[in-house]
C-alpha cells in the first residue's frame, strides 16, 4: 500500500525600506530684514526644503550652533542683532546656518536740539534760529521749528527766521522716524509800538512853569526802564524813566515813549507859549535929594508878564510903585529886588545900590575903612579877594606895600558878592600937613585946605 508523500513549501516576506534620511535640509532662505533704516520691529521669515522627511522646525539663534527650535517659520527682533537661522527635518537632520545681521532697526530719538541766535533782550527785528542735534545711529533728517507743541513743519535745514512774538517748539527727526523732545524757545520780538496820551494844565496866562505828565503802557515787551523823552527837537531824544517833567521855557516839546524793544512812539505835540521863567531886568537905580529927603527910582522891566512889585530892603516889603521916598541919609545902601506877575525876582547877591560906600585911607603901613555918613550906623566889612570872605573890621590892618587893592561892604553878604572894590594909596596919610612961612595946607583923605596968614 502506498502513502502520498507530504512537500514542506516555506513562504517569502519581501519588505521595502525607505524612511532612512540622513540627508541634511536645506540652508534656510531668509526675508523681512530691514534694509533701510526704522524704528519698528524687523520679523524674519525662514523656508528651508527637505526632499526626505520634510521640515520639521526652525531654529533663530543669536549664537551660532546653539539651537531654539519652534515650529512657526518667523521671529521678531526689537533691536539690532546678529541671527543664526537653522531648519531641521523630521529625521533629525540640521542645516547649515543662514547668517542674518539686523542693522537697521533705531528706535534711540536724536538729542533735544541745542538752539542758538536767540537774544537775551526785546528786540523788534527778525531772529535768525539755528538748531543743533545728534544720532548716534540712523542720523539727523530734518527739524521742525512750529508754534504749537506736538505740531511739527518739518524742514532739512537747522536754521530759521521768526518775526513774531511768540513760543517756539524745536525738533528734529532722525531718518528712521524717530522725534526728540522739544527745545522751547520764548522769543523777544515785539514790533508794535508803545501807546499813550499826554495831560498837563493849559493856562490862559502867565505861569512859571507847565508840567507835562505821560501815561503810556506796552502789552508785549514792556516799557523801557527810560522810557520817556521831553525834547525841543523832533526825532532827537532825551530819555528818562520819570513820565513828567516841567517846563520853564517857552516852544514846542515832543513826548515820545519807547517799548523794551526799543520801538518809538509820538505821544503828542505841544505848544506852550504862557511860560514865564525869567525874572525882570533891573536897568537903574538912581538917587535925588530933595530937600530932607532922598528919592529913590528903580527903572526895570520884564518882557514876559510884566514888572509887578518893588522893593528896596531884599523883598522884606514889596510896593507897586517904582518910586521910594525916604529920609535923608537914614540908609547907607538898599538892596534892590524887582518881581514879575508869576512872582519871578531877581537876583538877591547883586542887588546892593550904595548911597554911602565905606571909605578906606592908609597910615604907617595900616589901613583904616570909616563910614562917611554920620547919621546911620553900619558895621563895615571887607576882604582882599572877590573870591574871599568877609571879615568884620574893628581896628586898622597891617598890609604891605604889594596889596592894592581892598573889597568893603556894609553888609555880610552871602554868596559871591564881591562889595565895592576901593584902590589902597600907599604913603598917602589920613592927614598930610605942609607948612610954609606965610602959609600951610591940610590935606584929609586927598582933600585940600588952603589957610592963609
Amino acid at each position: 500500500m502506498h502513502q502520498p508523500i507530504r512537500q514542506r513549501i516555506r513562504l517569502v516576506s519581501t519588505q521595502t525600506i525607505n524612511k532612512i534620511d540622513k540627508t541634511k535640509p536645506s540652508a534656510p532662505t531668509v526675508t523681512g530684514n530691514a534694509t533701510e533704516w526704522t524704528n519698528s520691529n524687523v520679523t524674519l521669515s525662514a523656508s528651508a526644503s527637505d526632499s526626505q522627511s520634510g521640515i520639521a522646525a526652525y531654529s533663530f539663534s543669536t549664537t551660532e550652533g546653539s539651537y531654539s527650535w519652534q515650529t512657526e517659520k518667523n521671529k521678531t527682533y526689537s533691536e539690532n542683532t546678529t541671527v543664526y537661522v537653522y531648519a531641521k527635518d523630521n529625521a533629525g537632520n540640521i542645516s547649515a546656518a543662514t547668517k542674518v545681521v539686523i542693522g537697521k532697526i533705531d528706535k534711540s530719538a536724536p538729542t533735544m536740539p541745542v538752539v542758538t541766535g536767540n537774544t537775551e533782550d526785546w528786540t523788534n527785528n527778525d531772529i535768525e534760529l539755528t538748531a543743533q542735534s545728534t544720532d548716534a545711529q540712523s542720523g539727523v533728517l530734518s527739524y521742525s521749528f512750529s508754534s504749537e507743541a506736538g505740531k511739527y513743519d518739518w524742514q532739512n535745514e537747522n536754521t530759521k527766521i521768526v518775526s513774531d512774538h511768540s513760543k517756539i517748539y524745536v525738533y528734529s527727526k532722525d531718518i528712521a522716524g524717530n522725534i526728540s523732545e522739544p527745545c522751547e524757545i520764548d522769543l523777544k520780538i515785539d514790533k508794535l509800538s508803545p501807546t499813550g496820551t499826554v495831560s498837563y494844565d493849559k493856562y490862559n496866562s502867565w505861569v512859571k512853569n507847565v508840567t507835562l505828565t505821560a501815561d503810556a503802557a506796552d502789552d508785549v515787551s514792556g516799557l523801557h526802564q527810560q522810557a520817556y523823552s521831553f525834547s525841543t527837537v523832533k526825532d532827537e531824544y532825551q530819555w528818562q524813566a520819570e513820565s513828567t517833567k516841567t517846563i520853564t521855557a517857552n516852544g514846542t516839546i515832543y513826548i515820545y515813549v519807547r517799548d523794551a524793544a526799543d520801538n518809538i512812539t509820538l505821544l503828542d505835540t505841544v505848544t506852550l507859549d504862557k511860560i514865564d521863567a525869567k525874572a525882570p531886568t533891573v536897568n537903574d537905580v538912581s538917587f535925588d535929594d530933595i530937600e530932607n529927603k532922598t528919592v529913590i527910582t528903580i527903572d526895570a522891566a520884564d518882557e514876559q508878564s510884566g514888572v509887578a512889585e518893588y522893593s528896596i530892603d531884599n523883598g522884606a516889603t514889596w510896593q507897586t510903585d517904582n518910586v521910594f521916598e525916604i529920609e535923608k541919609d537914614s540908609l547907607n545902601y538898599v538892596r534892590v529886588r524887582v518881581r514879575d506877575n508869576v512872582g519871578n525876582s531877581t537876583n538877591s547877591l547883586s542887588n546892593y545900590y550904595y548911597i554911602y560906600t565905606p571909605q578906606v585911607y592908609y597910615e604907617n603901613h595900616k589901613i583904616g575903612l570909616y563910614n562917611p555918613n554920620p547919621n546911620c550906623e553900619n558895621e563895615i566889612y571887607y576882604k582882599f579877594s572877590i573870591m574871599g570872605a568877609w571879615t568884620k573890621y574893628v581896628k586898622p590892618i597891617p598890609v604891605s606895600e604889594n596889596q592894592k587893592n581892598i573889597y568893603v561892604s556894609f553888609d555880610k553878604a552871602s554868596g559871591l558878592y564881591k562889595g565895592t572894590p576901593l584902590t589902597i594909596e600907599h604913603n598917602i596919610n589920613k592927614f598930610a600937613y605942609t607948612e610954609s612961612a606965610t602959609d600951610f595946607s591940610l590935606n584929609y583923605n586927598s582933600v585940600s585946605f588952603d589957610i592963609k596968614r
